[in-house]
């Protein structure tokens, strides 16, 4: 349980001579020690804290944070949506912003450190993240910006290390994210136009290139059941599906137009810089963040499209456990989802400001009940709809403190429906829980706001 040391309440705590006596009030350091031993020596909580007052020298209004769940790092504020007096059904779980978060000790001091102004020292440092993703031990893979790697944090052996750092099949640019029933990971690697997989050793295991035909690859998504592997790439306009054992494709989605103009990926020129500064897109040959921006023979403008079934610069992926994929599709501001033989069902949102709607959709993640959650990079907050595309509610907002989002990007939900968000600008991967009891369809009474 969280709870509150301030200074004033420290100098109320009596202490006592080694004889068993009161002892008279000491410094603020001394009293800190003092604090520290006796409430250690309990086993309390509040242990932490008095260790904080006396490497920091100050110990006011000073928060215990909670013994670290499964990936380490501790909520600094309790937070829930909506708000009392409504049933709570969404609440921050933690913070993740280095590796010193899945240390008891190290996680905490860092922790406190960035609480009170300062960088945490040591250890690897989330920075602009991009996409995240979570397989069944709990072991988080993190896509960065700065450097441009996939980070996985163990909390299993409480540190962190790189995927694909080096040899034959090194990363470029890694985007988007996806683990298999194996947990094997599975990258989209925008610079080398491929996905790579990697076993939970870090080893590689196999790549996918769809024939030398990818040309920007940001996302991909895995259907085990139905041995599928799901490529988003956004200058074709398109979702490639990919037989899983053979890496062919077996299928487009999205329109097809001007494919036969391109029958393989454009020259090998490196593509700009895809971790830059996220500006609002005001015409439609502005890709969305995350995107590098085409050459005019690189970008496929034919396949665009805006009526059902069609993209314009998609950006994520996921997949149901019925098997249905949820894509959002960029410059059309909505979630679009299809069946697994490739048949559309429906679109979810479209551009606007109110509840329901979007204006940059980014991450979709679904949970254990089919509850689908579209994060929006300007809204700064994450959507929550039925299995039927209706919006239930949405939570955070555009900020730095606890539980805000500032242009967040992924999202991903694990099997005891944490959902885990990166961050982009904070330079952190939030997690929120998902409560449970199922929400009635309604429309929140606070809109989403741009």
């Amino acid at each position: 349980m969280d709870s509150t040391l301030s200074e004033s309440s420290m100098r109320r705590m009596p202490t006592r001579s080694r004889s068993g006596a009161h002892a008279a009030p000491a410094g603020s350091a001394e009293r800190a020690v003092r604090c520290f031993r006796r409430v250690f020596a309990r086993g309390r909580h509040y242990a932490l804290a008095g260790l904080v007052a006396l490497v920091s020298g100050a110990a006011a209004q000073a928060q215990v944070r909670a013994t670290p769940r499964d990936i380490g790092a501790r909520a600094v504020k309790s937070r829930v949506w909506p708000a009392p007096p409504e049933q709570p059904r969404i609440a921050l779980t933690s913070t993740l912003a280095s590796d010193l978060d899945l240390k008891r000790d190290g996680g905490g001091l860092g922790g406190w450190r960035r609480l009170l102004g300062g960088t945490p020292t040591g250890g690897f440092a989330v920075m602009r993240p991009h996409d995240v993703a979570v397989d069944s031990r709990g072991r988080l893979y993190v896509t960065c910006g700065i450097p441009t790697v996939v980070r996985v944090f163990d909390p299993a052996v409480k540190d962190s290390r790189s995927v694909g750092a080096s040899g034959d099949y090194r990363l470029s640019k890694p985007m988007g994210l996806a683990v298999d029933e194996q947990d094997n990971v599975y990258v989209a690697d925008q610079g080398a136009r491929r996905v790579l997989v990697f076993a939970p050793s870090g080893a590689f295991v196999r790549m996918y290139d769809g024939g030398g035909i990818f040309l920007n690859p940001v996302d991909v998504a895995v259907d085990t059941a139905a041995g599928l592997v799901y490529v988003v790439d956004a200058y074709r306009h398109q979702v490639l599906v990919l037989n899983r054992a053979s890496g062919q494709v077996v299928r487009r989605l999205g329109r097809t137009v001007g494919d036969a103009q391109r029958q393989r990926a454009a020259s090998s020129a490196p593509l700009t810089a895809t971790h830059g500064a996220d500006a609002r897109d005001t015409a439609e040959k502005s890709p969305p963040m995350g995107h590098a921006r085409p050459s005019a023979s690189r970008d496929i403008d034919a396949n665009r499209g805006t009526l059902a079934g069609q993209f314009r610069y998609p950006a994520f992926a996921t997949v149901s456990a019925r098997g249905q994929l949820f894509v959002s599709d960029g410059l059309n501001a909505r979630v679009q989802v299809f069946a697994r033989d490739g048949r559309f069902v429906r679109a979810i949102g479209g551009r606007g400001d109110g509840p329901g709607s979007f204006s940059r959709p980014k991450g979709v993640a679904i949970d254990s009940e089919d509850h689908l959650y579209v994060v929006d990079a300007a809204f700064g907050n994450v959507q929550l709809f039925d299995d039927q595309g209706r919006m239930l509610m949405d939570f955070s907002a555009g900020g730095q403190g606890p539980g805000d989002l500032l242009m967040p990007s992924g999202i991903a939900s694990d099997r005891h429906d944490r959902l885990f968000v990166a961050d982009r600008i904070n330079d952190r991967v939030q997690v929120y829980t998902y409560l449970g009891t199922r929400l009635p369809a309604k429309v929140p009474s606070a809109p989403a706001r741009p």
